[in-house]
Formats: structure tokens, sequence, C-alpha cells
């Protein structure tokens, strides 16, 4: 009975948040490159926002064969908001990748820790326009095989062009 009221009452200290808004966008720009990139984003507070994007990309760099899943999660602080989270903002990032060979079942697993910038524009109508750069360290590497130079791989670049709605 006690962690039916505990879930309860940490389920009903959510509720207020969930009801301001909720943001759902899609990236067009890499549906360009084989690419699939859904986020959702949800405010903690007036200035703060949490985002998390699935991406899912089928033919990585042009290369049959190889598919890759990964997970982002973000959290953004925003300056001087008008419209909830909106405006300009920072933030940091963490990314988890799965590269899947079609041909050989291997798999690799990559992770990411990052900081980033952007900026979210709000329409009249609920429709959001969201851009974002950032940088981050590798942390968790593929398989490195004897001889391999992963050189410019121990970074991680995110880039971001997003379009979509406010709940």
């Amino acid at each position: 009975m006690r962690k039916i009221v505990l879930v309860m009452l940490i389920a009903m200290a959510f509720v207020p948040s969930l009801k301001a808004q909720f943001d759902v966008a899609i990236n067009p720009i890499d549906l360009l490159f084989t690419k699939l990139v859904i986020s959702a984003e949800i405010p903690v507070n007036e200035g703060f926002g949490l985002e998390g994007d699935f991406s899912y990309n089928w033919k990585f760099l042009d290369v049959e064969g190889i598919d890759v899943l990964g997970l982002t999660a973000m959290g953004k602080y925003y300056f001087n908001p008008e419209v909830g989270i909106d405006k300009f903002y920072i933030g940091a990032y963490a990314r988890y990748q799965q590269f899947k060979s079609t041909e050989t079942s291997e798999t690799y697993n990559r992770g990411c820790l990052g900081f980033l910038v952007g900026y979210k524009w709000v329409s009249s109508r609920k429709i959001i326009f969201d851009s974002a750069v950032g940088v981050g360290r590798q942390l968790l590497a593929p398989t490195v095989v004897e001889g391999d130079d992963l050189g410019p791989l121990n970074f991680d670049i995110l880039l971001k062009l997003s379009v979509g709605y406010r709940f």
C-alpha cells in the first residue's frame, strides 16, 4: 500500500509540468541522408527542458549493410524564454549509438558526452523550429582493431535542425 501511495505522489508531482507543454519534432534534413530522427521535449521548469531523441540510420555514410540505432538525452537551459521553453539555450547531452552490420552481424557500441548551444523558435500556431550545434567526447568506443586509427572518431559532433509541433 505504501508503494502505491508513493508512486501516486511521484506521478502527481510530474502532472503539472506535463500539462504545460510538450514538443515533438522531426529532422527533415536527415531524411535526405537515410536517417530518421524523432525528438520530444518537456519542460522541467520555466527555463529548463529535457529532450530525448531517437534515431535510426539504415544506410550509414551511404554504405549498404550498416544500420545505426541511436538515443540522445539533452538537458537545455533557456535564457529569457518567452513562450515556455524557447529562444537561445545551452546544454549538455549524452548519446548512445549501436552500429550493426547486416552482413556479418557484428555490433559495435559508441557513447558520447558533450555540450551544445541552440535556438528554438515557436510560431503563433505552435509550430517549432529548433537548431543546435554540439561538440562532445567519445567515452564508449567501438572495438579497436590492431593497426586501426580511430583519431577523428574520438570526438562527437551534434548537428540539429528540426521542425515540430508544441502540444
